[in-house]
Formats: structure tokens, C-alpha cells, sequence
């Protein structure tokens, strides 16, 4: 069952804050490869990921069985010059002992060509 539109909103405006700050990108063989493949530059899949929009939102939240902790994954897909992308995003909260305070990372899993049809429940492209 797909999450609330307010909760996708409310992960997406919060990952967008965090990532303001700085956005963490896995560094996976077939993140790079769809970079290199497709000529894409760090700076525009950033740019795509921070023009992420509720209609956007494919599932989750579910969980990372690899994480420690708690740490939930969400899953995005946009087309973009005719090529289906599927995005994998997180948003880590850690806490920072010298400022006394959570802090939020944001990091991007997956950044790659969808490998199977993409199903948006809440509209999508």
C-alpha cells in the first residue's frame, strides 16, 4: 500500500532541506555507469533529484535490511529526455554529540535506467 501523499510530501521537502546541505550519492557500479552511458553530469542528476514531486513517488517507505538502525528507503522515477530513471533515496538522521541535536544526511541509492515498468499511484509521467 503506497504511503500517504502528506507523508511523500513531508520525506521530500525533508530530504530536499537535508540536501541542501549536501547530497550523498552511493557510489555503485550501475549509478556510474548510467552517468557515463547517457552523459549525464553529478550536477544535473542533482538537479533531478531535487525536482522530485509527490507525482513522482513509486513506493515506500520500506526498509534497509542492510542499514544499522532503522533507516528507511524511498522510491522515485522520472522520465527525463526519454529515458526512465529510477531513484532509490534516504534520509539518515545521526545524531551530532558536539552540537547536541539530530542531524539529517541525505543520500541517493540508486540513480539509474528503470529496469522494469515504473507504477506511480499518485499520477507520475
Amino acid at each position: 500500500m503506497p504511503s500517504h501523499k502528506g507523508r511523500v510530501q513531508e520525506f521530500l521537502s525533508d530530504f530536499k532541506t537535508a540536501a541542501q546541505e549536501g547530497l550523498s550519492v552511493i557510489s555503485r557500479e550501475i549509478n556510474r555507469d548510467f552517468l557515463t552511458k547517457h552523459g549525464f553530469t553529478p550536477r544535473e542528476r542533482e538537479e533531478i533529484i531535487l525536482g522530485l514531486r509527490v507525482e513522482d513517488y513509486i513506493k515506500g517507505p520500506e526498509e534497509d535490511d542492510r542499514a544499522r538502525g532503522p533507516k528507511d528507503i524511498w522510491f522515485f522515477g522520472v522520465e527525463y529526455e526519454n529515458i526512465p530513471i529510477y531513484i532509490k533515496l534516504q534520509l539518515v538522521e545521526e545524531k551530532d554529540a558536539a552540537a547536541g541535536k539530530s542531524i539529517k544526511h541525505a543520500k541517493c541509492i540508486s540513480f539509474h535506467e528503470a529496469k522494469w515498468p515504473m507504477s506511480y499511484p499518485y499520477g507520475g509521467d
